[in-house]
């Protein structure tokens, strides 16, 4: 039995799903939501005879692979929850969502913990979407992958000695990148680049901040990483003022021109290696090939998109996830 943890929203999920019933392989899906709204039973059993997990009527000493597919949203909240203690104070009602988030986060660090000591697969594997882009950075280096140069700082004349050397900077967050939605307008925390009229405006302090190199480019590459397997798409953002930065400020008027494309097979040994290191078994790697004709690593993202790659280059990945989820497959 494959157990697979997504969010009700995720197409790719659908997709996986597909393959799985062409193929008749036994699987259930539990999305983060059901289990966030607990409309799904959770129940850990501790005695002095080990340890019991259910989760709503799956059998899990049964299960042969785990798909975690995004499961907890990243901006999840319990708003309505929340609304019972409208008479609460403002700073105490933020306390009690902190509170209530760690909860959650233990309950699920449970069931990774548990699934982990069954010996099952798992796509990607339990500890992998705890990794940092710092310790990502840090580690590609020592591989021999170039990286942007890099700073983490909180005051504002470490910034402008940055900029200073460089000319060019940006910045991005050290998590991954988030959205949110008001009452009148959505906001996101992606990447831009530091204007010189940004940095006099900025306080003397400010909370820690990643900045980086501007990287020019001749394209941007996405490459889907399984198992060993390197699936590479060349994305020509650089045309496009609005994707030029960032190739996930999609212009969907004029959409960025996607082709397959094949990494340098050293390129692609180092981040073999890398993905080693870090115990990633599966992740989606963004770099940059400079005008130069250099190969930059940016980060990887062990849950990240595969879709926008696997069309455009007819590359079927979610078939490849599929047959990779089904423990001994054997193609008919």
């Amino acid at each position: 039995m494959i157990l697979i943890l997504s969010a009700h929203f995720d197409q790719s999920t659908n997709d996986v799903i597909d393959w799985l019933c062409y193929y008749k392989a036994p699987f259930v899906r539990v999305d983060g939501e059901s289990y966030l709204n607990s409309e799904l039973n959770f129940k850990v059993m501790l005695s002095d005879n080990g340890i019991e997990l259910s989760l709503g009527n799956i059998l899990l000493n049964n299960l042969t692979s785990v798909w975690n597919r995004r499961w907890i949203p990243y901006n999840f909240s319990f708003n309505d929850e929340l609304k019972k203690f409208e008479d609460v104070d403002i700073g105490v009602l933020a306390n009690i969502k902190n509170n209530v988030i760690i909860e959650m986060r233990k309950s699920c660090k449970l069931l990774f913990d548990f699934l982990q000591t069954k010996n099952i697969k798992s796509l990607p594997f339990f500890n992998a979407i705890a990794i940092d882009k710092v310790t990502v950075l840090k580690t590609a280096a020592s591989v021999g992958l170039k990286i942007p140069e890099s700073i983490i700082c909180n005051n504002k004349n470490d910034v402008l000695r940055f900029y200073e050397k460089h000319k060019k900077i940006i910045t991005k967050p050290l998590g991954e990148a988030m959205s949110f939605s008001g009452k009148s307008h959505n906001y996101i925390n992606k990447t831009v680049i530091i204007e010189e009229c940004f940095l006099e405006q900025i306080e003397e302090r400010f909370f820690p901040s990643l900045f980086q190199k501007y990287i020019e480019k001749e394209i941007e590459i996405r490459s889907f990483f399984i198992e060993g397997k390197f699936y590479s798409m060349a994305i020509f953002s650089q045309l496009d003022k609005k994707t030029s930065v960032d190739f996930r400020n999609y212009n969907d008027l004029h959409p960025n021109r996607n082709i397959p494309f094949k990494l340098p097979e050293e390129v692609e040994k180092r981040i073999d290696n890398l993905m080693s290191i870090l115990n990633l078994n599966t992740g989606s790697v963004d770099i940059i090939l400079t005008p130069d004709n250099d190969f930059v690593f940016l980060e990887v993202n062990p849950i990240g998109q595969f879709g926008m790659t696997s069309y455009p280059c007819n590359y079927y990945l979610e078939k490849e996830i599929a047959k990779s989820l089904i423990v001994n497959f054997n193609e008919q």
